[in-house]
């Protein structure tokens, strides 16, 4: 009776709207923070129905718009249709929808806000139940997880659409290849085996050509960063590989451009190594697109472009496909350097040019701080005088394309100040030739220009400091020193070569010199060849800088043998520098037995412990020589020929001669006209062609020698 009586209660609930049947297990659960008044319950459907309430409660708890409509019974299909994920798991935040299999009344389904689950009870609010706005259960799902109460309830659970969807199953990750570091700063060509080329740079377009490790345009610099990224630099145009306009589109074009730091020009090197990688951005960290030749795997010929495009080893499951491999192929720093060097030539005279001015020393000799060696500073000077041996350099290229560039006036070697390659560091000559990066020099020749740069060795080629005219001033007397490449003028020098080969057996005309047998004085300068404390070399077929087929071969090796001359250190004898009064008159001295003489000194700038003090004494007894004015002797003054023939005919007991002589540049009155004629009348020397004797010239240490070899065989 009792059961009869709560059938007919239940019946007449559900009489008053579409409800649903629930277990016998239901209780009431309050605390879901449900807000009535929120304005998400004013929607398109009629308070307090079920579909009210769970379209208001799925916008309140879940953001949710229920893009779907109908009664009930027709959400769970509707939902689906709307692209809603439907099931018949209960979960939180779902809606659980009933279909009336029953009455008239109840065929208008029912739903339910599943509000939490707890293993088989499912705790629900909802909103018509028994006419109410609100109302809190809960029901006992059977394992299959469809139906609920008995069959006589005439109401039926289809199943659950769900508003929260579980987080999807992310895809496998795609294979990506290690990124590689292949060292902080090295040199290379990218080679590509499918193409068999190399990747060059075709006037700012990078793109494929046969291989040529010595064509600058194939070679590329890589520069570590800091996020194992690499800038890769074209050494023919010093710009960067670089993707147009920072696209990482299929089909962008890569090409070089100058330096700007950003994403487009920083590489990762990817793969097992340097063997067998791709090129990505180094923004795209999932590697997506890569270095491609714009021909697919199809073998193409040279000429081929590349450009960025999806990266197949992501999708061919991490295997490497020919159109994106490459090879990174390193080359040797010193091949590079080699390179970078324009040969201009080895073993001759020049001065160097800076727009109107010229470098010269200044003709000052310190002490450094070693104690044994001096320098003097290299600056310009707006005073051309291709007769001055201050402005006059001898070049000689090492077989690794570098150059020694000395001066004629002192012998020493342009050389940066304590070796260190770091701007405004200052430039100097050093009296030693010791070997080392900061005395050797590559020229490098300016793009679409007849300039040169002068490259440091220090730390070349990774970083370039160039000789540089500080402030790019040319002001008398402004310091040289080495910046790095900035592309301005201050760099850019121009080589004017002085020819010393002779059309007769002397060097001809090397630059005039203005000096008279009474020289004026000039600043003091050291006394590096010839100088006791100097080891004797071997015989000259032994020096470097000699070779037999020189017409100066057999007088440096009578000179030698003789003990007359030595060299002037590391096996050479430096034929091409630049004698001085005091290296003469010991040449002479020693020629004539090594005389004592006893007489006081009539000089000022000269003292009894200097090498060539009783070679001067002896030749101021003789009267070879009076000295060049002024109580002075000046012997670091540069001899020129025509005083050589004059000590030289003085030095013979100054025999008389014929006739004038044919030169046009000796004048019949001149000191040294009789001299000239007595040195050509007995084939000491024939002149320096043309006609010219070219009596102002400075005077060689291999032209000394081979006068004086002729002198003593008269």
């Amino acid at each position: 009776m009792k059961k009869r009586l709560m059938s007919i209660a239940v019946s007449i609930a559900m009489c008053c709207s579409i409800l649903i049947i629930i277990a016998p297990q239901v209780r009431a659960i309050e605390g879901y923070g449900v807000n009535l008044s929120n304005a998400c319950y004013n929607n398109k459907y009629s308070r307090p129905e079920c579909t009210w309430y769970c379209w208001g409660r799925a916008m309140e708890k879940c953001g949710v718009d229920l893009t779907f409509g109908g009664n009930a019974n027709q959400w769970y299909d509707n939902a689906q249709n709307a692209g809603f994920a439907v099931g018949t798991t209960a979960r939180a935040n779902s809606i659980a929808v009933f279909r009336g299999t029953g009455s008239e009344t109840r065929r208008y389904g029912h739903v339910v806000f599943v509000e939490r689950v707890d293993g088989s009870i499912v705790y629900y609010t909802d909103g018509n139940y028994g006419g109410k706005d609100y109302h809190e259960g809960s029901y006992t799902t059977y394992e299959n997880g469809l139906e609920i109460g008995n069959s006589k309830w005439e109401q039926r659970l289809i199943g659950y659409i769900y508003l929260q969807q579980p987080a999807p199953t992310p895809d496998p990750p795609k294979p990506t290849a290690p990124v590689q570091n292949l060292g902080e700063d090295f040199f290379a060509c990218i080679y590509n085996e499918r193409s068999d080329c190399n990747l060059e740079n075709n006037n700012g377009n990078v793109q494929t050509a046969v291989v040529n490790k010595d064509d600058l345009r194939q070679i590329w610099h890589f520069i570590h960063n800091d996020d194992n990224s690499y800038k890769i630099v074209n050494l023919y145009d010093g710009k960067c590989l670089d993707a147009r306009n920072a696209s990482v589109e299929n089909g962008t074009n890569i090409w070089t451009y100058k330096d700007n730091g950003s994403k487009a020009q920083r590489w990762w090197i990817c793969g097992p190594g340097k063997n067998q990688c791709y090129i990505t951005l180094a923004c795209l960290n999932e590697h997506e697109a890569v270095m491609d030749l714009n021909s697919g795997n199809t073998p193409q010929p040279a000429g081929t472009n590349i450009h960025i495009w999806a990266n197949a080893y992501r999708t061919n499951g991490g295997t490497f496909v020919g159109a994106q491999t490459f090879q990174i192929k390193c080359l040797s720093p010193s091949h590079v350097a080699k390179l970078l060097s324009r040969d201009i030539g080895s073993d001759f005279c020049a001065q160097i040019r800076y727009k109107d001015c010229y470098v010269q020393t200044d003709g000052e000799k310190t002490g450094a701080a070693d104690g044994r060696n001096y320098y003097s500073n290299v600056q310009l000077t707006r005073k051309a005088n291709a007769n001055d041996p201050k402005q006059i350099w001898i070049f000689h290229r090492e077989t690794n394309g570098s150059y020694t560039i000395m001066n004629v006036a002192n012998g020493w070697y342009l050389d940066v100040d304590d070796g260190k390659a770091e701007d405004r560091r200052n430039v100097w000559t050093w009296s030693d030739d010791n070997g080392t990066n900061a005395q050797r020099w590559y020229p490098i020749a300016v793009r679409e220009e007849e300039t040169i740069q002068f490259a440091t060795a220090v730390n070349f080629p990774f970083t370039s400091f160039y000789l540089d005219v500080s402030e790019g001033s040319t002001a008398e007397g402004t310091n040289l020193q080495i910046f790095q490449s900035n592309g301005t003028g201050a760099q850019k020098f121009s080589i004017v070569k002085i020819d010393p080969k002779p059309d007769t057996p002397d060097i001809p005309s090397v630059p005039d010199s203005p000096e008279t047998p009474d020289a004026p004085d000039i600043p003091e300068t050291p006394t590096y060849p010839d100088v006791p404390g100097y080891d004797p070399l071997p015989p000259a077929i032994s020096f470097s800088d000699v070779a037999s087929n020189s017409y100066f071969y057999d007088a440096v090796a009578w000179a030698v043998s003789a003990g007359i001359a030595s060299g002037t250190g590391s096996s050479r004898f430096s034929p091409d520098l630049a004698c001085t009064r005091a290296q003469m008159v010991t040449f002479l001295w020693r020629a004539a037995g090594s005389p004592t003489v006893s007489r006081s000194n009539p000089f000022t700038d000269i003292s009894d412990s200097d090498y060539y003090y009783k070679a001067v004494m002896w030749a101021v007894e003789k009267g070879i020589t009076s000295g060049s004015g002024n109580n002075k002797f000046s012997p670091d003054t540069t001899v020129t020929r025509g005083q050589v023939v004059t000590f030289l005919h003085r030095y013979a007991g100054s025999p008389s001669s014929g006739s004038n002589s044919a030169f046009t540049d000796v004048d019949a009155n001149a000191y040294y006209a009789p001299a000239v004629r007595w040195a050509v009348s007995t084939g000491i020397t024939n002149g320096t062609g043309n006609n010219r004797f070219s009596p102002n010239a400075f005077c060689t240490r291999s032209q000394t020698v081979t006068f004086l070899y002729r002198a003593e065989n008269v």
